[in-house]
């Protein structure tokens, strides 16, 4: 079976994103500027299309996770690097903020569907980090509940590894 990956938002190739942006405005305005090649486009102009393209593929981004958010119970879970190694880290998430501050500290983030799974990597000052986010069935909500959604590496891998308590939240299908 073939895999099927979607990048819901990414940070980290600024390559890719700086040749997208110029190839786009060439293809769009190069007779009002009267450009004739792709090196023509000024670089300001790729850096703010490239600016604009990022703010809308994050709204994209939150609009599908407040979405996911409002009918469900999240968790997140994985590895963070730090100076002293890596090492395992999630937590319950019931908002869109919440969220946020669990990757704010990340410098450069790439957010992707794989197969349904969500899969957040990034990179900061002391490594990089790589979770999965998953919603609680109404069995993992329950369990965590009667654990009293205690933040222990534990009642987490229970439900991440658990079918019963957790699903796959299929971001980009939404």
């Amino acid at each position: 079976m073939k895999s099927h990956e979607t990048v819901l938002y990414d940070t980290t190739n600024h390559t890719e994103h700086y040749d997208e942006a110029r190839n786009f405005l060439f293809a769009t305005r190069a007779d009002e500027f009267d450009w004739k090649t792709d090196n023509d486009v000024p670089e300001k102009m790729i850096y703010d299309e490239m600016s604009f393209m990022q703010s809308l593929d994050y709204q994209y981004f939150q609009d599908k996770m407040n979405e996911l958010i409002a009918q469900n119970t999240c968790i997140i879970m994985g590895t963070c690097g730090r100076w002293n190694g890596r090492v395992s880290c999630g937590r319950f998430i019931e908002t869109f903020d919440e969220f946020v501050c669990f990757v704010e500290h990340l410098d450069e983030i790439k957010i992707v569907d794989k197969d349904g799974r969500l899969i957040i990597s990034g990179y900061h000052h002391d490594g990089s980090d790589e979770y999965e986010l998953k919603i609680l069935t109404k069995k993992g909500f329950s369990f965590a509940e009667a654990h009293h959604f205690e933040h222990t590496k534990a009642l987490h891998e229970s439900i991440m590894t658990n079918n019963d308590y957790s699903a796959l939240p299929h971001l980009a299908n939404l």
